[in-house]
């Protein structure tokens, strides 16, 4: 059986402690895609840099980490569930819309995720995008960060939807220096059943 996750903000402590509970009770393999913003508590919010502009810091569409007493709880339960065999994987950092992106934004994202993460062993190598929502320029960053696959729909807006024959084109255009790199996309859309309280 799998089980998938997002915890958007991964920010509930009771949380991680049911979902570790779960997967060792049920034998579940879970994956939880985290938000790096909430390993960052109130008095280290400045750390992270607004992709849309480097002079702006500390500001995030969903809530920092707190004190630092949760936020280090935070982080002792992501190492315990990853000890549990929960795969711990990426929903980037301030949970910003990256469908107008530009390369250079997904570069500073990724970055900064695996900055803030840098306590996660193994590392992410694979991404759920907040909102669901990227664009085709973030296929130039994800050899950098060693990213295997997308977990989100796929919708550019930017561009016409995009058909396997314009990614083969895209993909010659990224890797024409010959890189043997490759990631897989796997359409998952949302999927509501009940609620979080529910764990």
């Amino acid at each position: 059986m799998y089980v998938l996750i997002s915890f958007d903000g991964s920010y509930q402590i009771d949380k991680w402690e049911t979902i570790i509970k779960l997967s060792k009770k049920q034998k579940i393999n879970t994956t939880v895609f985290v938000s790096a913003v909430n390993f960052l508590n109130n008095d280290e919010k400045h750390q992270y840099i607004y992709p849309f502009n480097a002079e702006i810091s500390g500001f995030s569409e969903i809530d920092f980490g707190s004190t630092k007493k949760f936020t280090d709880k935070r982080i002792d339960l992501v190492k315990k569930a990853q000890k549990a065999g929960i795969s711990i994987q990426s929903h980037l950092v301030g949970h910003f819309d990256g469908s107008k992106w530009e390369q250079e934004m997904w570069d500073t994202e990724f970055e900064q995720y695996f900055k803030f993460t840098d306590f996660l062993n193994p590392k992410s190598q694979h991404v759920r995008f907040p909102y669901l929502e990227y664009n085709t320029n973030v296929y130039f960053v994800l050899e950098k960060y060693k990213i295997k696959s997308i977990i989100s729909t796929y919708l550019d807006k930017n561009d016409i939807l995009l058909t396997h024959l314009n990614k083969k084109d895209i993909f010659k255009k990224i890797y024409k220096k010959g890189s043997t790199y490759f990631f897989y996309e796997f359409p998952i859309p949302v999927v509501n059943y009940g609620n979080s309280d529910g764990l």
